[in-house]
């Protein structure tokens, strides 16, 4: 079974794969969520009692930052959420995970279609 940390990293690595330009934050939360790639909860639409923001993008931004620590994403560039080559690998992974798991819990079918029009 993917694990929902899996889930979460394939989304936030396709977005910025498809995004390729201008890859920041906002921009590939924001993709994520006008392309209708991830299942929201309750709690994922709650405000982060903290600060100003979404439960899922402050999650979301958390696991980023794993990916930058595992060089997936670009590190050290504030606001820079672009891929790396060690990403995109990473992604064709998951990606294949993801089109051979029959119970996704957060990816739509309409990320399902988007991995499925990869060409890498």
């Amino acid at each position: 079974m993917m694990s929902l940390e899996n889930e979460k990293r394939l989304l936030l690595l396709l977005s910025s794969y498809y995004l390729r330009t201008n890859v920041t934050k906002n921009n590939v939360l924001d993709y994520i969520e006008d392309n209708h790639w991830m299942t929201f909860d309750q709690h994922d639409l709650e405000t982060k009692h903290n600060r100003n923001e979404l439960v899922w993008r402050n999650d979301l931004a958390f696991v980023r930052k794993h990916l930058a620590q595992d060089g997936l994403f670009i590190s050290g560039i504030r606001n820079n959420w672009s891929i790396t080559e060690k990403g995109i690998i990473e992604l064709k992974s998951l990606a294949n995970e993801a089109l051979n798991e029959p119970n996704l819990r957060k990816i739509t079918s309409n990320a399902i279609n988007s991995i499925n029009n990869l060409h890498f």
